[in-house]
């Protein structure tokens, strides 16, 4: 984790951090989502309104995603997951 909080404190976001594993990558999301927060309350806005249109366009709701309130915690702190065991709308809203 000294190597996420070395780019926080020299404000070189984005950053991609690689774990070798399903579990370690959420394991890393979590423990980092329980010690820091990234975005300022615009940037979680905007989030939030990212994370409505892609529901909308999927027609999807909160409901129909398995751990969506894991996610949609770590999306607010300005951090995300991505690797092949999670449904495509959880990636896009990652990537965005």
């Amino acid at each position: 984790m000294d190597l996420i909080h070395y780019v926080a404190s020299n404000r070189l976001f984005p950053c991609l951090y690689f774990v070798f594993s399903r579990d370690g990558c959420e394991e890393k999301a979590k423990e980092l989502a329980n010690t820091a927060d990234y975005l300022s309350s615009r940037e979680k806005e905007a989030i939030r309104v990212t994370i409505r249109r892609k529901l909308q366009e999927t027609g999807l709701t909160a409901n129909d995603i398995p751990r969506y309130g894991v996610w949609q915690r770590q999306w607010l702190r300005g951090i995300g997951v991505h690797h092949a065991g999670l449904l495509p709308l959880v990636r896009e809203i990652t990537e965005n």
